[in-house]
């Protein structure tokens, strides 16, 4: 379930999404990672619009080895308040928990099976690289979305029924 966004009533599994002439707002509208702010992070829906999926692996694989060396140790904070408070006409106490998630998760992260690693920061959630200035954490996150955000690492998905994303 969605941390804040209204939900359909009474199945609060699924998330109304609206846009219209009035919107400032529209709802996937910038490079992010779904709700990354949670503990364990959401998956994609099963269907909806297209969809464009980016590639953290390749990002990774393309960066320097020196700049590896260097991410690999960090942990970044990833938060929600500034993303939902307000957003949806939600406060705090309204919220899936009563409080607007946040979670510390590592800069690199490794497929505990395959053992490849992926950059895991976003805009829309990631907020500070723990242990650095403020000045070095918005720069090198500046630099890894920009890095990120390259077409070479993106796919688009059309959604049809019963299609299947891996």
């Amino acid at each position: 379930m969605h941390p804040a966004a209204p939900s359909l009533k009474g199945h609060p599994e699924i998330m109304i999404i609206h846009a219209d002439e009035r919107s400032t707002v529209v709802a996937g509208n910038g490079w992010h990672t779904d709700v990354s702010c949670d503990e364990r992070p959401t998956t994609l829906p099963p269907t909806g619009g297209d969809t464009i999926f980016a590639s953290m692996y390749a990002a990774y694989d393309d960066l320097s080895d020196t700049m590896k060396a260097f991410l690999a140790p960090l942990q970044a904070k990833h938060e929600s308040l500034h993303v939902y408070a307000g957003r949806y006409g939600t406060k705090k106490e309204g919220s899936r928990d009563g409080s607007f998630p946040e979670s510390v998760h590592p800069v690199v992260r490794t497929h505990p099976v395959t053992g490849r690693k992926a950059l895991y920061v976003n805009r829309a959630f990631t907020t500070r690289i723990l242990g650095l200035s403020p000045l070095e954490s918005r720069s090198l996150l500046d630099m890894l979305f920009t890095h990120q955000e390259n077409p070479k690492y993106q796919c688009r998905f059309r959604w049809r029924p019963n299609s299947v994303a891996m």
